[in-house]
């Protein structure tokens, strides 16, 4: 199941979100595309204390940083929402984007970080509807 969570930025800790913004997507989309193994690897690490069945799959622009990452199970959605609600899960994005954004750029603080609940909802209906255990398997292209 695919969440998105949306990363928006603190206008005062940079000095172009948008420039900002765009550059850590666009520079996502070689990490993730493993063009970049070296950097894929330190981004696994980042994504790992969000669980072990959690992909990051894409980032995406969308007047705010959005988030798509696959959750193989639902105790994975009920550790991110568990994440989110105590604000673990926006220091890990943050530190996620800042090693994305690279060394040379000032670190960008996260303003506000939002996960629907009608998403949330999505996703633990996905799985109930599979029954508590379930897992899910993604085939990627």
């Amino acid at each position: 199941m695919v969440v998105d969570i949306h990363a928006e930025l603190d206008e005062s800790s940079v000095p172009d979100v948008r420039q900002y913004e765009e550059s850590i997507v666009s520079r996502s989309r070689d990490i993730l595309s493993d063009v970049e193994q070296t950097a894929r690897d330190r981004v696994n690490e980042l994504v790992r204390p969000l669980g072990y069945q959690v992909k990051l799959l894409h980032l995406e622009r969308n007047e705010s940083i959005v988030l798509y990452v696959a959750c193989f199970t639902s105790s994975v959605v009920v550790s991110l929402r568990d994440q989110w609600k105590t604000g673990q899960l926006k220091d890990n994005i943050q530190s996620l984007f800042n090693f994305i954004a690279g060394d040379n750029t000032p670190t960008a603080l996260i303003k506000r970080l939002t996960w629907s609940d009608s998403d949330y909802t999505r996703c633990m209906a996905f799985f109930e509807a599979r029954g508590k255990n379930s897992r899910i398997f993604f085939v990627l292209f």
